[in-house]
Order: structure tokens, then C-alpha cells, then sequence
């Protein structure tokens, strides 16, 4: 893309946010309820009863929704009112997001060597920004740990995290949902597919990711507690800092500008960027031989945080500090339990983020 030019809009309220038309309805397990109903279709297990019970509970759950009832049991997860409050609670929400060709769902400023040599041959140029205003980006990130064996993640067919850890009651032992009870059934009759003979290219187009071991299967059939079928496995561990989706959080920004040059900006405002997610609680309370590998995990969790203004991949040439302070207005922002940032040069951010490291674990 060169030679662009945005101006004269509006970006906000978000759903959820005061002024918006609607409350974000569900949780990302609803989305992921949906995916896995819509990739099943065609494929042979479309009828299979426990795909056939997610599309009851997503259709029971837009009936109750929609007529103001109370949710069934087998839909609650789809609103489970530990982690929902009526706002999107995925890795970030943008006012304005303009990066390289590609989702931008890893880190902040993340790019290999060949993107650089695609950049360096079709250069991002030519950007003016003027005359907007971005308002109130409500989000409440949530941080959901995923289960890791043998350096694999576990998942349902589109990269959908199994929640093993809210899948316990308080004995350990496996609490069904509609939408594990389809991620399980779907790691069986991939097992059957392979068993079979079937090749790795039908394998992924009927399955997709999907990947739940054996032990973890059975745990998800038996009484067991989890420690008790976890402690028997080796390379077992929790990874942190994703979403529902394993997208690397990174919480409410206004402007994320990244890989591109030839940036204007001109009477940008900014106002009530709110974030309200909070950092898991479970690493603590994992035991030792399952937290995440390092302590390093744990610091530079960044979904909890607000950032007004994040540049990087070579932004920071023409969008800096000074530039920000001229050419944007910025109030209200606010945090319940991570960082708010002005503005942010990804570039010196991993600096600050290596002497804290090196600070924490000397």
C-alpha cells in the first residue's frame, strides 16, 4: 500500500464501551462453538453427536440471548461470569492498526528476515493520518494459559485453546462443556483417521490443529484428578501471555503503526482507551513441575496494558515522542492492573523490557 490517507472519522466506542449501540454478547468460546460447527460441515462428522450438541447450545444460547432468558446450563461457558463483562476480551483491540501483509497477531514490532526482504522490495509509504478522533476502546483482555507436551500445543481444530484449567471443578476432575466435549471427540476420530491410514494433507483438512494426547483424552473421560494424570507425563508445562486463540496479547492500543514510513500525523484525539483485564491467576498455583518454563513468563505481560501510541519496524523514524506530543491529544486513558503508555517505541520498549529482566532475575 502507498499513499494513504485517513481523515475526518471516528473510530469508537467499541461494544461494550458507554455510547455503543451493544454489549459484546459472549465470550471467544462462542466464536470458537461457531468455527468448529462451520469447519465440521461437509467433512463426515457433522451429525456426530457431540458436534451435533454444540450446535444446540449455540443455537439455544442466541434464543435465550436474544428473548433476555436465562442461559441453559450446556451455554453458560458461552458467558461464564468469572471471566464476562460484556466487552471483547481477545489479545487488543485497534483504534487504527497499520503493519505489514499478514495478520498481526504476534508480538508487538515481530518480523522475520523474509519480511524485511519483502519490505525492502515493496515498501509500506505515504501515510497521513489527520483530523480523527479515537474514543472509547473498552477491553477486558483475557489471559488463558495453554497446555503444552512435548513442545506442542494442545488445541481444537482451528487453533482453539483447550481450557484444560477451566475444565476442572475444584477436585481437579474434568468439567464437560459442549464446546470440550467437540474439541475431544474430534482428537478421537482424528486418532481413528490416522490409525486408518489416512494422510497427513486429509488429516489436517478434516481436523485442521487439533492435537489432545491420549492421557489428556482419557482425563477428559474419567473421575481422575488432573495432577494425578499430569504427574505421570513428562515435557508438560502452561504457556502464558495468549488469548483463546494463543495471539500474543497485547491490550487496548489507539494507534499500532508498524513496517511503515512516510508517516503525518495532524490533530489526532484521543480519549477513554480502558482496559480491564488482569493477568491470569493460575501460574502461581500450578505446581512446579507444571509452570511455564521460565519465570520470565510471568514479567512483560503486556494485555493488561494501554498504549496510546506504539510504534515500530522502522515507524520510529518518522513517528517519535516529539511528533506525538505535537500532533496528538491524548486523556482518559486508564488501566486496572497493567501499564499505560503515552507512547511506546517498541524499539526502545525491548530495551527497557531486557535491563528489567536483567534487574528481576540477577
Amino acid at each position: 500500500a502507498e499513499q494513504v490517507t485517513i481523515e475526518r472519522c471516528t473510530v469508537g466506542p467499541s461494544l461494550g464501551a458507554p455510547g455503543s449501540n451493544a454489549e459484546v454478547p459472549a465470550l471467544a468460546t462462542l466464536s470458537q462453538a461457531m468455527l468448529i460447527d462451520s469447519l465440521s460441515q461437509g467433512l463426515g462428522h457433522e451429525h456426530d453427536p457431540a458436534i451435533t450438541k454444540l450446535r444446540d447450545s449455540v443455537a439455544n444460547f442466541r434464543k435465550d440471548y436474544l428473548n433476555g432468558l436465562s442461559l441453559l446450563q450446556e451455554s453458560y461457558f458461552f458467558r461464564d461470569p468469572s471471566t464476562f463483562a460484556g466487552l471483547p476480551d481477545g489479545s487488543a483491540i485497534y483504534g487504527i492498526l497499520l503493519h505489514k501483509a499478514g495478520v498481526a497477531i504476534h508480538d508487538f514490532a515481530a518480523c522475520t528476515s523474509a519480511d524485511f526482504e519483502q519490505l525492502s522490495d515493496d515498501p509500506l509509504t505515504g501515510f497521513r493520518i489527520k483530523n480523527v478522533v479515537i474514543k472509547d476502546l473498552y477491553l477486558k483482555s483475557d489471559e488463558v494459559l495453554k497446555l503444552m507436551h512435548d513442545g506442542k500445543p494442545v488445541l481444537g481444530p482451528a487453533g482453539d485453546v483447550v481450557q484444560v484449567l477451566r475444565l476442572m471443578d475444584n477436585d481437579g476432575k474434568y468439567k464437560p462443556t459442549a464446546l470440550s466435549e467437540a474439541q475431544r471427540r474430534l482428537a478421537e476420530l482424528k486418532q481413528i483417521a490416522q490409525k486408518a491410514g489416512t494422510s497427513g494433507d486429509e488429516l489436517f483438512k478434516m481436523y485442521g490443529s487439533t492435537n489432545i494426547p491420549l492421557w489428556l483424552q482419557e482425563w477428559m473421560k474419567g473421575k481422575l484428578p488432573f495432577k494425578d494424570v499430569a504427574s505421570k507425563q513428562r515435557n508438560l508445562s502452561f504457556a502464558c501471555h495468549g488469548d483463546a486463540m494463543s495471539h500474543v496479547s497485547k491490550g487496548v492500543v489507539g494507534m499500532r503503526l508498524e513496517f511503515i514510513r512516510g508517516v503525518e500525523l495532524s490533530n489526532i484525539t484521543m480519549s477513554g482507551l480502558h482496559n480491564y483485564g488482569v493477568q491470569s491467576p493460575y501460574p502461581p498455583l500450578l505446581p512446579p513441575s507444571l509452570k511455564p518454563k521460565s519465570l520470565e513468563d510471568y514479567v512483560n505481560y503486556k494485555g493488561c496494558d494501554v498504549r496510546a501510541v506504539s510504534v515500530g519496524g522502522g515507524t520510529e523514524a518518522d513517528v517519535t515522542k516529539k511528533v506525538v506530543d505535537k500532533s496528538v491529544t491524548i486523556e482518559g486513558l486508564y488501566s486496572l492492573e497493567g501499564v499505560v503508555h503515552n507512547f511506546v517505541d517498541e524499539k526502545n520498549m525491548k530495551k527497557q523490557e531486557a535491563d528489567f529482566k536483567k534487574e528481576v532475575f540477577r
